[in-house]
């Protein structure tokens, strides 16, 4: 009976030691940054091909009649770094959609807090990249992983660098108040 017990308790420290290695609630964040690298891909692509077969991204469009997908979308200025929420452009999305670029639906199938957390930026007409907040330590760790989104009109800076406090949380808000939280940007 003693061999016993001491046989259930080394199992139960080995498996206490493999659950810490395996940290079940990064593996959660792993696969939530990657379903959104993978949305975020499928969102840039789609718009390169839109201007491959149009001359032209949806909101450089002159001729547009949605209002959430006009050539002032980006502000007049279209300052560098100037970004645009994904749920506040549906518009534009389902201009994607239509043309085949996208499957149907794309918005509602990221959700309301991914598609309120992706963003796109274009600082000059025919260029679109879009970027989404990192939760993950092995995603945050890649080099593409260093803007930082601050102020107001929602600038993307390469500075201050992204650090270990600035990633996301599982919420996807902000560890600390400061510097801003990092995002992984596809160009």
């Amino acid at each position: 009976m003693i061999e016993l017990l001491i046989v259930i308790g080394v199992l139960g420290i080995l498996a206490t030691g493999l659950l810490a290695a395996v940290d079940p609630f990064e593996q959660l964040k792993k696969a939530r940054d990657t379903n959104n690298r993978q949305a975020a891909v499928s969102l840039q692509t789609a718009f390169i091909r839109y201007y491959a077969t149009h001359g032209q991204l949806p909101w450089d469009l002159t001729d547009l009649p949605d209002a959430d997908c006009a050539p002032s979308l980006f502000g007049a200025s279209r300052a560098v770094g100037s970004l645009v929420n994904v749920a506040g452009m549906k518009d534009c999305v389902t201009l994607l959609e239509n043309d085949g670029e996208l499957k149907s639906g794309f918005v509602a199938a990221l959700g309301d807090v991914v598609a309120g957390s992706m963003n796109v930026n274009s600082p000059t007409v025919g260029s679109a990249t879009v970027c989404f907040p990192v939760a993950s330590k092995a995603i945050f760790a890649e080099s593409n992983t260093k803007f930082t989104i601050s102020g107001a009109d929602r600038t993307l800076e390469t500075t201050p660098a992204c650090t270990d406090t600035s990633k996301a949380s599982d919420t996807g808000e902000k560890v600390s108040d400061s510097p801003p939280s990092c995002y992984l940007c596809i160009k």
